[in-house]
């Protein structure tokens, strides 16, 4: 049996098992004090119009205020 990163080259068309991946960038957010919240079709959630952030909102503990969301 073979180990788990044992590299095995295919003798047919010289493929190795291993394949090494170069890293992208998924996804990037703004940083948390230049967030802009708006409310959402959820009401359990706000979302930042610059960057599509979505934080829970609970309603009655949370208060959003100019676009800044903080506690009551």
């Amino acid at each position: 049996m073979a180990e788990l990163w044992t590299e095995t080259i295919n003798p047919d068309t010289g493929k190795s098992s291993l394949e090494t991946h170069t890293l992208r960038v998924v996804k990037t957010w703004c940083k948390p004090t230049e967030h802009y919240f708006e409310s959402s079709d959820d009401v359990r959630l706000v979302t930042c119009k610059n960057c599509d952030y979505s934080t829970p909102f609970v309603i009655g503990y949370h208060q959003l205020n100019s676009g800044k969301l903080s506690k009551k």
